[in-house]
């Protein structure tokens, strides 16, 4: 998924965006990369929980992204002063399409456990 989605951004913004906005853009993309495999993770380990354990888990990783999101976008516009459209566009594009996938896959895991 991540080399898809690297390879679709890459050849869209090679053809129309400048080069500040695709540093902007690959800079916003990468925060959401890490932070997916470290929630991954930990998401999978509270699916074995108990249920109140696994949805303060959920919901506390949901807050953390956001914070994390955020702080993104601080640093990014703020102190290296990129291009707010390429890392606002990097950030939640990256986010949202991982976001998707880790649900499918925890609605996937419950139906075959059956939860």
């Amino acid at each position: 998924m991540t080399g898809a989605l690297l390879f679709v951004a890459s050849t869209l913004m090679y053809f129309f965006a400048s080069p500040a906005f695709m540093k902007a853009c690959y800079f916003g993309m990468a925060l959401p990369i890490v932070t997916s495999f470290v929630s991954f993770l930990v998401t999978e380990w509270a699916f074995e929980q108990p249920t109140m354990m696994f949805m303060m888990v959920a919901i506390m990783s949901m807050i953390l992204r956001m914070f994390n999101l955020l702080l993104a976008f601080c640093v990014g516009f703020i102190i290296l002063k990129m291009s707010p459209a390429g890392v606002i566009i990097g950030l939640l594009a990256t986010y949202f399409s991982y976001l998707t996938i880790e649900i499918a896959y925890m609605h996937n895991k419950g139906k075959i456990l059956g939860q």
